[in-house]
């Protein structure tokens, strides 16, 4: 039993490592997309009402309602506080990152990958 939950905690920390590794390896439009699906993928996770053709504001506003009940009503609902403002971050730049005419800055894909980080863990 030992060795099983072991070998499970390795091989989370394992994914954890290579899914940051993936990202730092990314162009900052490659972590914004890979971060929108995954904020998609978590936000379906928790039956928030997601549909196929939301833009990306609308998949945002959806997280959010559904998480800002959660953090004022549980007892863990000060660690979810944060939740909608990285939703909110992390949205914005998806949405300049792809549709400006202008190439992103790359010091914003540290900061996209942090605050996923962060996120992640909430969700």
């Amino acid at each position: 039993m030992l060795v099983s939950l072991a070998g499970l905690a390795s091989g989370g920390v394992a994914w954890l490592v290579i899914d940051r590794w993936r990202l730092i390896h990314l162009s900052t439009a490659g972590v914004a997309t890979k971060i929108f699906h995954q904020l998609r993928r978590h936000g379906k996770r928790l039956r928030a009402p997601i549909h196929n053709g939301d833009t990306a504001y609308e998949l945002s506003e959806a997280l959010v309602k559904c998480v800002t009940p959660t953090a004022r009503e549980t007892r863990w609902g000060r660690a979810l506080v944060p939740a909608a403002g990285e939703v909110k971050f992390l949205t914005e730049n998806y949405v300049q990152i792809s549709y400006s005419p202008h190439k992103p800055r790359d010091a914003v894909k540290p900061e996209l990958i942090r605050t996923w980080r962060q996120l992640r863990w909430r969700l």
